[in-house]
Order: C-alpha cells, then structure tokens, then sequence
C-alpha cells in the first residue's frame, strides 16, 4: 500500500518563492494563484519508504505540511526537517504519549493507533507537519462519481439521494469560480459579498456518502463564493477519508439534518470565516476522528431556526485534533435562536489555540446570543496543550450576530477531566438575574505540569452554583 502512494502526488510542485506562500496566510481574503505544494520544509519515510507531504498557507507559522499514512502494526516513522536543525520535537497529542526519539535531526516516531500526529520543533509552532495515520480503508465501495487520482475542476455536484461519491487518494478536486451566468444563492450577505451553491451539496435527500483519500480544494475562489460542502434537511450522511483546502466559507455545513456520520476528515484553512464543522439545527450527529485547522471556530453547534425546527440534540464529537487560530475550538456559539441540548464532546485533544477576535472566545465554549437555552452540555477527558485566552468560557450575551430581542440561558453545564496550561483562566458569565450561567460542574481540573486536581482561575457574573469537584479533599 504504501508503495501505491509514493507517487500519488507528483503533479504537485514544491512553491516558487515559499516565503510569499506563506506570507499569504496573513491575508484573510483573497484567492490565490498557488497553494497547495509539495512541503519545502519536511521529508517524510514510512518503514523507509518515502512519502509525498504536501504544504499550505494557514494563520501563522508559515506554511503547514501534512501528509496521510494507512495504519498497520508497526509502523516507524521518520521525519526529517528541511529549513532548520531539530534541537527539540514536541509529539501531539501529548496525552496518547506517543513513544519518539530525535537523532541528527531526523524525528522518530511510533504510532500505535490511527489519530492524526502533530510534530513541532525547537519549541515553536513554524512550519509544522501533520502525519494523519489513517484507519483501514473500506474496500470495493461501490461510487456514482468518482475521481480518480490527478487534478480535476467542477463547478457544483448536487447529489441525490443513495449516491456515493468517492474522492480517491491522490486526487485534487478544485472548485471553479462562480461564471457570469450562474445565479447566486444570496446576492448581498452581511460582509456584502455574493454567495453561490457550494462545491458539493445536497438537499432534502437519504443515504449518501462521500468518502476516499483525496482532496477538495477552494483556494482559487474569491472570499465568500462558495462552502465546500453543505447538507440541508438531509438524513443518512456519511463523509469520511477525505481533506478540505482553502476555503473562502465555512466547510462542512450540517443543515436540519438527522443521522449524520463524520469521520476522519482532515481541514486546513485560514480565510476568515471559513469555519471548520458547523452542526446547525441538527440531531443524531457523531463526529469524530478529525484534524481541523481553520480560520474561524473549529467544530460548533448552532441552532439558526426557531421553533418549531430542532435546535440541536444528541450530537458527540470525540477523537479530533484542533488547532485554532482564531476564534473557539469546541463548543456552543453564538447563533442560539432555538434550544441545543445533550451535545458531548469527549476525548479530543487542542494542540494550539490562539483566538484573538472578540471576548466570547477560547477552547470550551457556550456562548448564548438569542433566546435559546443551552443545556446539558458537556466537555469530557479534553487535553488543551495551549492557549492563550480562556480554557472555558460560558456567557450569555449579544453580539453582531443576535437576532431575536429576547435572551436566553445556559444551564447544565460539566466540564470532566479537563487537563490545561496553567495561568490560563476561565469566565462563566450570564447576562442580568434573570439570565444567569447555572448548574455547571467542573469535576476534575488538572494543569499539564502535574497530576493534582485544581481549582481553576474563574471571573464569574450572573453566574449561579458553579462547582468545582477536586476528589482530593
């Protein structure tokens, strides 16, 4: 298998001035010519045979590399910097204590399961590599469309109800700017761009899938043109294997849909507002095993229907890996029209986050901003390896994007097991008496320097039986 792969990706070039590509992360707008490239910075064997590692532009840090490996026992990998010397290497997720060995400046490591590895040098986060170590691939998947590996442009896919479309490894699927004829979707959204149907969608549909190794790629779109993926009203969604680039919208929308499977999907981005998984209005949702790093939140549910629609209920996230440059890693946010209750998010490990934006930011979240009440939400076994805002942060409260006069309430609240740098604080904030944040748990909180229970640094207003559970008093 991984013969198969050492070539997947040979029509893609190292950049032509990889100092300007980078440079391109700091622009939060516009479309770019060049992209996505063979990694400068990184080479990469697997059991000694080399791999293809691709690079892009995000926030900060120059250019992220990254690059997929099919799992298997006993696996060696070997990392080797190309733009400097490795004095240190830093392993995330740190909390899978994933055994590696830095030897003249060449990193060995060695994965035990599928997750997504994030390797860091010398203390720093510039021109880091991501090694997704893919689970076993489904086989003989029948596909309606199917892209096979080379480059390949569209315009829109709407699919139907029971099609498959497959993305193969070594594929790149670029979404083409919208032509003069084609009819927008809104012809003035709040920032006053045109928006169009995004790159692949469906709607009112049963049972499809998009699946396969390769990648969906938007970096050549004008800010706003088009999502990558949407899927409204829909039941029975699968999508999985497949790696989002370049977005000039949010990525991965979940639309009043009902039973929905995500899993392993990997999203790089740095464009403002291209936001990672948003889970609207939705229920019986699991998402799970994925990498995201993006320019806007990470994973977050939002509930922008009033009733009678559902809000949001019986959605999990677990497993994923986040890196935030922005704004919220997990959590509830912002938009709140409707009531969003048992959501869980577990087991998921933040390698970085550094939200700058606004006050309602951080790596756990329920923020409130409409009527809605949150409730029932929870933040199981999280490992925050950095931060440098608010580790937890509930607030009710409005912002640009409220639109009912009405406010809402955050209730019943645990945060369990939560391991975070110290000196990081947290805010549970409501909004008057009678709009309160009540009922929340804090049952276990550990700094990542020791293994002793702690009592977290809190600013609380409007905030009523907020209580810490240490288990060593």
């Amino acid at each position: 298998m991984l013969s198969l792969l050492v070539k997947t990706y040979d029509f893609i070039k190292p950049p032509e001035n990889p100092e300007a590509l980078a440079a391109l992360g700091g622009n939060a707008f516009d479309a770019a010519s060049e992209y996505l490239v063979r990694s400068p910075y990184w080479e990469i064997t697997v059991n000694g045979t080399p791999m293809p590692v691709l690079a892009l532009p995000v926030t900060r840090g120059g250019l992220h590399s990254f690059v997929s490996v099919p799992f298997s026992e006993g696996l060696c990998v070997e990392a080797v910097p190309l733009d400097r010397t490795a004095e240190s290497a830093s392993l995330s997720p740190l909390r899978l204590n994933t055994p590696h060995e830095l030897t003249d400046s060449c990193i060995r490591f060695f994965p035990a399961e599928a997750s997504h590895y994030c390797l860091q040098l010398n203390g720093d986060f510039e021109n880091p590599l991501t090694v997704s170590i893919q689970p076993p691939v489904k086989k003989n998947i029948a596909g309606d469309l199917v892209f096979e590996p080379g480059i390949h442009y569209i315009d829109t896919i709407t699919l139907q109800s029971h099609q498959t479309l497959i993305i193969q490894e070594g594929a790149v699927v670029k979404a083409l700017p919208p032509s003069s004829d084609e009819t927008p979707t809104c012809e003035k959204d709040w920032a006053g761009k045109k928006n169009y149907r995004p790159a692949i969608e469906a709607c009112g549909v049963k049972n499809i899938t998009v699946t396969g190794g390769g990648i969906l790629d938007l970096s050549g779109l004008d800010w706003h043109d088009r999502s990558p993926m949407a899927f409204r009203e829909c039941e029975n969604v699968t999508v999985e294997g497949i790696t989002i680039i370049g977005t000039p919208l949010w990525n991965l929308i979940i639309d009043r849909c009902k039973n929905v499977h995500i899993n392993n999907v990997r999203l790089y981005g740095h464009r403002e507002n291209s936001d990672g998984i948003d889970i609207v209005s939705s229920q019986d949702i699991l998402v799970e095993n994925c990498f995201l790093r993006t320019g806007d939140d990470a994973i977050c549910v939002k509930a922008m229907q009033p009733a009678p629609v559902c809000g949001g209920r019986n959605i999990l996230v677990q497993n994923c890996v986040i890196w935030n440059d922005k704004v919220r890693c997990l959590g509830i946010t912002s938009e709140t029209q409707n009531d969003i209750e048992q959501v869980r998010f577990r087991q998921c490990d933040i390698v970085r986050s550094f939200p700058t934006w606004t006050e309602e930011i951080g790596s756990l979240c329920v923020i409130v901003c409409d009527r809605g009440t949150a409730s029932h939400i929870s933040f199981e076994d999280i490992f925050i390896e950095h931060e440098v805002h608010y580790v937890m942060n509930c607030q009710i409260m409005k912002d640009r994007w409220s639109s009912q006069p009405e406010i809402g309430h955050i209730r019943d609240v645990t945060f369990r097991n939560i391991h975070a740098p110290k000196g990081i604080p947290s805010r549970f904030v409501g909004y008057d008496k009678e709009h309160m944040v009540r009922n929340v748990l804090i049952d276990g909180y550990f700094y990542n320097e020791g293994q002793s229970p702690q009592s977290p640094e809190t600013t609380q207003v409007f905030a009523e039986n907020i209580v810490v559970r240490r288990n060593d008093l």
